[in-house]
């Protein structure tokens, strides 16, 4: 994965987004199936729901304002989880208006 960036959205809601690898099987990848999102909030990172190939985002609600959360996503396909993207940090603090 890489381009793995945040929007803060609210105090406890976070969309993330990404851009895809490669797939051209020609090429010798193969088809992408799903994406593995994991948070870590301080205890190691969890896997939360997948999300479908064909969705390169996927927004994060019920955080806690104030806390800081590490996310990366990993590619699945028919062989298993790909490599994780670098980890991003991201602090549940609404910019001034």
């Amino acid at each position: 994965m890489t381009g793995l960036s945040a929007v803060v959205d609210s105090a406890t809601e976070v969309t993330l987004t990404w851009n895809t690898l490669v797939t051209d099987q020609d090429k010798g990848y193969s088809i992408i199936s799903e994406y593995r999102i994991q948070m870590d909030s301080g205890s190691g990172f969890v896997t939360l729901s997948p999300n479908p190939a064909d969705n390169l985002g996927t927004t994060i609600s019920g955080l806690t304002e104030g806390n800081s959360y590490y996310f990366r996503v990993a590619a699945i396909n028919k062989h298993g989880v790909g490599p994780n993207s670098p980890s991003i940090l991201v602090n549940m603090v609404l910019p001034p208006h």
